[in-house]
């Protein structure tokens, strides 16, 4: 049995997105994923491959095009890495960070098994508590719907493979686990997609059933991103409620396989009590593997 608590709307000061309300309108679907096969362009539709009309050139970095509807996210200082989301910088009190823009993909995830991490190399996989976890599994459609049956360990390891990390605490660490998981000041998670403590929901205070995959559409996942309601906290960051839970780096003990460790956001089966941003299920083992959670990556950056 999944235990939840209600969310609680914690008052702090109003968080930016660095450059985030120049760019698109809210009906703008998000940038690409980044990869070497996204092309760019001064036209067209942008979409979730980047591409925007003809005669743009390959990137190497990002796969939004500069053209496209809504145009892609500003310039900033997040990595940049091929095969994994494009980034939002964001910014707590003076602390900036970053978070993916929509939760990892199965190409993008299979990309990664491609080169065949040894989830035995502590390089890869350097958590003592993550010594039991010997697959990184696998996945059957490369496409861009989000990735599940992903357990902790092989988000985290992922997350660290691309100079992320899982999402945790601002300014570094893992986020509490009994309390402060729910306070826009403390997690990277939780800030994102309350746009800073100032929202209930992603897109707004009041629940909306059609606004992103959650029970009421009950079609499994959909494409990430492909929701345009689905927009938020803060601009060109989408699912942050609904299609797969995500893990965060925040479990209650640091010993193995069956520590509890939170997801947040709800998946494409939940209904209202856990599609908001303050709820975070609780009763869920390390070693979990579910095809209702995935994850996204945060990154820090280091003080101006």
């Amino acid at each position: 049995m999944r235990v939840t608590v209600s969310f609680l709307l914690i008052a702090c000061p109003l968080v930016i997105a660095a450059g985030c309300f120049g760019g698109g309108g809210i009906d703008a679907p998000p940038p690409g994923p980044s990869g070497s096969g996204a092309t760019g362009g001064t036209g067209g539709s942008g979409g979730m491959g980047g591409a925007g009309g003809a005669g743009g050139g390959a990137s190497s970095s990002s796969g939004s095009g500069s053209g496209g509807m809504g145009g892609g996210i500003p310039q900033n200082a997040c990595p940049k890495v091929p095969n994994t989301p494009a980034m939002v910088e964001l910014e707590s009190s003076g602390t900036k960070f970053c978070i993916d823009s929509t939760e990892v993909t199965n190409a993008q995830y299979k990309a990664w098994l491609d080169t065949n991490p040894d989830p035995a190399s502590a390089t890869v996989q350097p958590l003592a508590e993550c010594a039991f976890n010997m697959t990184f599994g696998s996945v059957t459609s490369p496409n861009e719907h989000p990735v599940a049956n992903v357990d902790w360990c092989d988000a985290f390891a992922f997350c660290a493979a691309h100079q992320k990390r899982l999402c945790g605490a601002i300014g570094g660490g893992p986020t509490p686990y009994a309390n402060d998981y729910d306070d826009p000041t403390i997690s990277q998670w939780h800030n994102a997609c309350t746009m800073g403590g100032t929202r209930a929901f992603p897109y707004g205070n009041e629940y909306a059933s059609d606004a992103c995959n959650g029970a009421n559409m009950a079609n499994g996942t959909v494409p990430v991103g492909s929701l345009a309601t689905c927009k938020g906290g803060f601009d060109h960051i989408f699912d942050m409620s609904g299609n797969v839970w995500e893990w965060e780096d925040s479990c209650e003990t640091q010993e193995g396989e069956t520590d509890l460790c939170h997801r947040r956001g709800g998946g494409f089966t939940s209904g209202e009590s856990d599609l908001d941003c303050s709820t975070a299920s609780m009763s869920i083992t390390r070693s979990n593997t579910d095809p209702r959670t995935g994850f996204r990556c945060c990154a820090d950056l280091p003080a101006p």
